[in-house]
């Protein structure tokens, strides 16, 4: 998941640890080929606010076959959440967790 997050995001976002680490949760469990094709990305890489293009985007994640999900729902919520945490230690570019 991560190594799909280092080859999509242009390298002039930064992302601390915790916006990070919710990217590679979302990733995880969307694949690499929506990662690949989503606005979130292209957000991020265009240089829009990230805690704002996190609690847009992540939500819309949340669907199988256009119907909402519970269980991913509740994930997509945390991983705002977390996202949203302030860190002091910055994640990407040179992610130090690859």
């Amino acid at each position: 998941a991560t190594t799909c997050l280092d080859s999509n995001i242009a390298s002039n976002a930064k992302l601390n640890a915790n916006q990070w680490g919710a990217l590679a949760s979302w990733a995880l469990t969307v694949g690499c080929s929506s990662v690949e094709k989503s606005t979130l990305v292209a957000r991020l890489s265009n240089g829009d606010d990230p805690n704002k293009v996190a609690k847009e985007e992540l939500p819309t994640y949340s669907k199988d076959d256009g119907n909402e999900v519970l269980a991913l729902k509740r994930r997509r919520n945390a991983e705002v959440m977390l996202f949203q945490t302030p860190a002091s230690e910055a994640a990407f570019p040179n992610c130090p967790y690859d």
